[in-house]
This record gives C-alpha cells, sequence and structure tokens, in this order.
C-alpha cells in the first residue's frame, strides 16, 4: 500500500488542510501514516476525493524506495504535558469510535431511532466532560503557542468534537443549551480548524 504522507505530500497537503477538505479529523490522519490506525473505507474514500485519486491508488506500491521517517520533535515537553496530550488522544479517539459509525449510518440512511437515542444519550453524559476538555486543550495549547489566535492546527480533540456536534444537530434536529455552548467554545478556540 502506498504511504498515505507520500500520496498527501505528493499532492501538496499538509495533513490540517488534507483534515479541513476531507472532513477526515488530523489525528485520524496521523494515526493512519503512522500505521497506527487501519482506516475504514468512508474514510478512504473521502481523503481520495479531496487529494484526487481512486482508492484503488492507495493500494498501489510506491514507485519511490521508502526511507526511515525522520524523528519528530514533540510539540510537548516535560512528562506532564505528555499526559496531557494523550488524554487528548484518547478522548479523541473515543469520540471518533462514536461518530464515525453514526455519521456513515446517517449517510446511507440507515441511522435508526435505537442510534438516535444512543447518541442523545452519549451527548447528555459526554458534553459536560467535553467542554471541560476543550477549555484544558486551549488552555494548554495557549501556553504551547502564545499570541496565535489559531491553536487549531495543532489541536486533536477539538476538530472531533466540533463532528460530534454537527452529527448531533444533523441526526436529532435539536441541541439542548450544553450542546450549544460546546460547539460555541469550539468554534472560539479553534477558529478556521472548527
Amino acid at each position: 500500500m502506498e504511504s498515505l504522507r507520500h500520496i498527501r505530500e505528493r499532492a501538496g497537503y499538509s495533513q490540517q488542510l488534507l483534515a479541513m477538505e476531507s472532513g477526515v479529523s488530523q489525528h485520524t490522519i496521523s494515526e493512519i501514516e503512522l500505521g497506527r490506525r487501519k482506516p475504514h473505507g468512508r474514510t478512504l474514500r473521502k481523503l481520495a476525493g479531496v487529494l484526487g485519486i481512486e482508492v484503488a491508488d492507495f493500494y498501489q506500491e510506491s514507485e519511490t524506495p521508502k526511507a526511515q521517517a525522520p524523528s519528530q520533535r514533540s510539540l510537548f515537553n516535560g512528562a506532564t504535558d505528555e499526559r496531557r496530550i494523550a488524554s487528548f488522544h484518547r478522548a479523541t479517539q473515543g469520540l471518533e469510535e462514536l461518530v464515525e459509525p453514526l455519521e456513515a449510518k446517517l449517510e446511507t440512511s440507515t441511522f435508526t431511532d435505537e442510534d438516535r437515542a444512543h447518541l442523545t444519550r452519549a451527548a447528555t453524559l459526554m458534553t459536560p466532560l467535553l467542554q471541560v476538555a476543550l477549555e484544558a486543550e486551549a488552555a494548554f495549547l495557549r501556553e504551547q503557542h502564545p499570541g496565535e489566535y489559531d491553536v487549531g492546527p495543532y489541536a486533536v480533540l477539538g476538530p472531533v468534537v466540533v463532528r460530534f456536534v454537527s452529527l448531533l444537530v444533523e441526526a436529532t434536529g435539536e441541541v439542548d443549551d450544553n450542546v450549544r455552548a460546546l460547539e460555541e467554545r469550539g468554534r472560539d478556540v479553534y477558529g478556521a480548524a472548527a
């Protein structure tokens, strides 16, 4: 399989730009590129559409020799910061695991009343926690990148929260005040990335 990173770079896309245009989170793109996650067919279709290729192109062998990836310097320093970002990544992954299959069902008109009830329960339970997590991630990113208005390029949780809120609105047709506050906070904190 040709590496997503190779295809993305050849097409001139950063992870952030590909995420914004495809609707696939930057975290998911990073995880696929690092080989930590096997992409769903739906994800590959979204990425292929933006990159101007066919899904089958992902399965062709690369014509360039594989080189060892350069080590990446962490944006986060110290054990405490590493634990914080790991928490954001875990929250992001859990939220993506909830959102992705429900988005697919909604897209294919197989979304059921049971799915709607599950999503509503999840929103009730998760919204207060997500508000706290968004505040924590935003504060942390602003510490790491002072003076930058748009911390979106560094965010892992914010963009998937925006997908979660969009799914709620589309699936249920209404949202409560907590979800509205979550949506507004996501837009305020993550700027163009949201």
